[in-house]
């Protein structure tokens, strides 16, 4: 858990921090903080993952204010699950179809021109986060049914369906 604290929040803390000093100093710049779309709905089984992207989205947009007096735009890149080395073995939420990294790098030039604040990636985000806005009870179901299942669960699940298979 501090070990992804560390690198998801502090780290980008801290190359931000570095970065706006040199670009108040300029009076002009436009940072981009990697959130995710686990920034706007929490994932099961990812709680801190989670908490750390909400905690990046938090951080950028308070930074948007406090540098926008320097001439500084600062826009939050929330992409859903990319198809990178990163995620080659891991175990994808159901009904989430991985996007590219062209995908996410094209989003975010349109977003950058467009001045868009935060900038989603794909249908599949739009979708949640309306969804989230409208009906966040349904999205936080509907989560937990695509969430990858434990080990143990995977067994349980398993014992459930023989279990029902022999009383028939």
């Amino acid at each position: 858990m501090q070990e992804e604290i560390a690198l998801n929040l502090m780290g980008m803390y801290t190359i931000t921090r570095l970065i706006a000093r040199r670009m108040a100093v300029q009076r002009q710049g436009t940072i981009v903080n990697v959130s995710r779309l686990m920034g706007k709905i929490a994932a099961p089984t990812m709680a801190t993952y989670s908490a750390t992207k909400f905690a990046i989205l938090g951080f950028t947009q308070a930074l948007r204010g406090e540098l926008a007096a320097h001439n500084i735009r600062v826009v939050a890149l929330l992409p859903s699950l990319t198809d990178t080395d990163m995620v080659q073995n891991f175990q994808w939420f159901r009904w989430v179809m991985p996007t590219t990294p062209q995908k996410v790098a094209q989003t975010l030039i349109a977003g950058l021109n467009n001045k868009s604040p935060e900038i989603l990636v794909g249908w599949q985000s739009h979708l949640v986060v309306w969804g989230n806005r409208l009906m966040p009870w349904l999205i936080e179901n509907i989560s937990r049914l695509a969430a990858p299942l434990s080990e143990n669960r995977q067994a349980l699940d398993a014992r459930l369906r023989e279990a029902r298979a022999d009383s028939r």
